[in-house]
């Protein structure tokens, strides 16, 4: 599988102990025995010249059962689903081949729930500052509340499309952006409406309304978000100079 950078198991060792005892013209020069009392002379060699703990990690204290340490090159979630599903597949007909497991199987199951998960809680969330919203602003509240929503919606879908268009994989981390855009953006959104709302009270058509909402509380909203943006960008980049302070 290209997708694997090396595998580590109990055979790999018995074949670096007989390059250790033969010389390359000799048949057992990195081959594994055919016979029982071979490989046990191995490892009695072994383990009088060597850590036993080294092989701790690749079979039992019996040295019945062994384990295949499989390594691979990227730890992107797709990557890691799709080689797990591929050996599950290769080997579901092999009897002796026990379980297939390990952190690629857990990371990439864990990895797929969370983001499940959180787009249930996104939907969650929307609905929750529908509700809230249609509340707070009375008189023809459920059409301002939408009219709220619409920014929120489309802002989320304008950032899973640039991630999608940049080759930014969908995972736990990135899956988190969209909850922090609502927590963000629904304090711009309010703060603007109402804003409008009072200007419209004060008599002034909807143009003018729309110009002077937008000269002070949109120049406040533009100078916090660009405020924001900053402080994340630098924590990102400079977390030494941050965590100094």
């Amino acid at each position: 599988m290209p997708e694997v950078g090396a595998t580590q198991s109990i055979a790999k060792v018995t074949r670096q102990i007989g390059r250790a005892l033969f010389s390359k013209n000799e048949p057992l020069y990195n081959e594994i025995p055919n016979s029982y009392e071979a490989i046990s002379q191995y490892f009695e060699l072994y383990m009088m010249s060597g850590d036993p703990d080294d092989l701790e990690k690749m079979v039992d204290f019996n040295f019945e059962k062994a384990m295949i340490l499989v390594r691979f090159k990227d730890m992107n979630t797709p990557i890691l689903r799709k080689c797990v599903k591929e050996i599950k597949a290769m080997v579901k007909d092999i009897p002796e081949v026990k379980y297939v497991g390990g952190n690629a199987d857990i990371f990439s199951e864990m990895d797929k729930r969370i983001v499940d998960g959180q787009f249930k809680s996104l939907g969650m969330s929307l609905v929750a500052v529908f509700i809230i919203l249609a509340l707070a602003f009375g008189t023809r509240s459920v059409e301002g509340a939408f009219l709220q929503i619409i920014p929120l919606i489309m802002a989320i879908l304008i950032l899973f499309g640039v991630m999608g268009f940049a080759g930014i994989e969908l995972n736990f981390t990135t899956a988190l952006l969209s909850s922090i855009m609502i927590g963000v953006g629904v304090d711009y959104t309010i703060h603007l409406v109402w804003r409008y709302r009072e200007e419209r009270r004060e008599g002034l058509q909807a143009a003018e309304a729309m110009q002077k909402t937008i000269h002070t509380s949109g120049r406040g909203i533009i100078l916090n978000a660009v405020s924001v943006l900053r402080r994340l960008f630098f924590q990102h980049s400079f977390p030494c100079a941050f965590s100094a302070r």
